[in-house]
């Protein structure tokens, strides 16, 4: 998930979730744990980057990857499971 202070916040910098600084002009990263709290503060606008994978990509079957690639898009015709990692590990 990234944050970004809102137009119309009164200050254009905003420091949050234990000194994490957010400005108007550019997305940052909100650091895990905080995503609840990013998405109900006053001047913080989200961009919520979908879900992390928090897994070890090598240990899964080939079938899951294939899941796994073609819910994200990245899925093509022909791909190998070293293909299917590569895709998911970039993305």
């Amino acid at each position: 998930m990234k944050a970004r202070v809102k137009d119309g916040a009164p200050n254009k910098v905003c420091t949050a979730f234990v000194g994490h600084e957010y400005v108007w002009y550019e997305w940052r990263d909100v650091p895990a744990g905080f995503e609840s709290a990013a998405r109900e503060h006053d001047y913080l606008e989200i961009e919520d980057i979908g879900p992390v994978l928090a897994v070890d990509l090598d240990d899964l079957t080939f079938r899951e990857l294939q899941r796994r690639a073609s819910e994200n898009g990245l899925y093509k015709r022909g791909m190998n499971k070293a293909d299917l990692i590569n895709e998911l590990r970039d993305d």
